[in-house]
């Protein structure tokens, strides 16, 4: 798949993937002048587990680095009682690199709440959403496709388009969840046009050198088994780029 997003002077041929845990740590209430003599504090528990969750070892790559974990949220207790607060819930944010899962991110931290005796404690569970979750992905630098987009973009514009690695997420990790036969690459159109273009931009600003170029592709593409071109809110342009390109 190519996604023709604003890149301006490269080709994305890998992205990280990115995931998003609900980590609910239990306690014990109790009211809180009892406190600590009764009742078991989770804010504490989440604390001592937000901390260690940060120091979990990731895989790595050799051209996006490595994978992360960020603790963004925590939320529980109390305001308006005088309760101890029995229940907590961290927001677990983890980028990942090709080879790490849903899965296999979620089995290490429940492998650490075993080494810190709090498994009965703590339940962790992927966050829901309508979309699929952002798989990452790396392209070969000399895949079929991608030296495809590069030779045309040459022909077109003129200069060379290198190959890039993006360490945050896009549209084209969720093509990854579809286990098509593929290549997902993001090319520029920055060059084309005197501003950055957004997605609502009229057609008007896009000149002939950006429908040279789509149409080159549209028509490679056909011709490669398993291929396709994916633009979001742009694939009414590439039409529209065969039609006043000839």
């Amino acid at each position: 798949a190519v996604m023709g997003e604003c890149r301006f002077d490269n080709v994305a041929v890998g992205f990280r993937g990115r995931y998003v845990y609900d980590v609910i740590v239990k306690g014990k209430v109790a009211h809180t002048k009892y406190y600590p003599q009764e009742g078991e504090n989770a804010i504490l528990t989440a604390g001592a587990f937000a901390a260690e969750i940060e120091k979990l070892p990731t895989a790595a790559h050799p051209k996006m680095n490595c994978g992360t974990w960020c603790v963004r949220t925590i939320e529980g207790g109390y305001n308006n009682a005088l309760k101890v607060c029995d229940e907590c819930k961290l927001g677990v944010e983890r980028y990942v690199v090709p080879g790490e899962t849903t899965e296999s991110c979620r089995e290490q931290m429940i492998d650490l709440a075993k080494r810190m005796g709090i498994e009965d404690k703590v339940e962790i569970q992927l966050r829901p959403r309508e979309l699929p979750y952002m798989e990452a992905f790396d392209v070969p630098e000399d895949h079929e496709l991608v030296k495809s987009v590069r030779k045309h973009y040459q022909d077109v514009v003129g200069t060379e388009l290198p190959c890039a690695y993006d360490m945050s997420v896009c549209d084209s990790c969720i093509f990854c969840d579809f286990h098509l036969q593929y290549s997902s690459c993001k090319i520029t159109i920055g060059f084309f046009y005197k501003y950055s273009v957004g997605y609502y931009t009229p057609l008007k600003p896009f000149n002939k050198g950006l429908f040279r170029l789509f149409r080159r592709l549209f028509f490679n593409y056909l011709e490669v088994p398993g291929s396709l071109i994916a633009s979001k809110y742009r694939f009414r342009y590439i039409l529209y780029a065969m039609a006043e390109a000839v």
